[in-house]
């Protein structure tokens, strides 16, 4: 990350000279020479980053016999039935299903009326079929608290893209927030 200067952690390590603490919800902070002093002409963002001379990220991690294992971004948990449910532990589970066969997947919270968010698990896969939900949600079940198991499991042709080819979540939750959206998925609700 450029706020560290390229580097802080090595597989799992943190580098000589590099403080690593969690918070009580496992917020990463880094401290150390390595940090920067700050984001150019923006002190609003350099007093939000950088608290205390250390560094708040964005990812939550544990400490894992001696190594930091990151487990995903604070903005990964939503609240789901008034459950928090971890979207990167539901999208580790399904990245585990056998019939995956390479194709990419995003699992995302949707607001809900009932829920008050919705987790929805995305494949990208031409072609999807009522056999390939039923498949999805009977693999995430057998590994998923009941709560985390997405109320919708869909298949798209494309996810969308950011400019640098990522998912773009954003856009994905926008198109499954609104029915009837140009893209938006119709196959495999369940």
């Amino acid at each position: 990350m450029s706020e560290t200067c390229g580097g802080c952690v090595y597989d799992g390590v943190p580098l000589d000279g590099v403080d690593v603490a969690l918070a009580d919800d496992g917020r990463v902070a880094l401290g150390g020479a390595v940090l920067f002093s700050g984001y150019r002409g923006r002190p609003d963002l350099s007093a939000e980053a950088l608290v205390d001379g250390r560094l708040r990220t964005a990812d939550r991690a544990r400490w894992e016999d001696g190594r930091l294992v990151v487990l995903g971004r604070v903005d990964d948990v939503v609240v789901s039935g008034g459950v928090n449910v971890d979207l990167a532990e539901v999208e580790r589970r399904l990245r585990t299903w056998p019939g995956l066969a390479g194709d990419d997947v995003a699992v995302v919270g949707v607001p809900d009326p009932e829920w008050g968010t919705a987790v929805v698990a995305v494949v990208e896969r031409a072609g999807w079929s009522d056999a390939d939900t039923a498949a999805v949600r009977a693999h995430l079940r057998a590994g998923l608290p009941a709560y985390a198991t997405p109320r919708r499991v869909l298949g798209r042709d494309r996810l969308p893209r950011t400019s640098s080819g990522k998912i773009d979540r954003l856009r994905l939750v926008a198109g499954l927030s609104t029915p009837g959206a140009p893209g938006t998925p119709t196959t495999g609700d369940a």
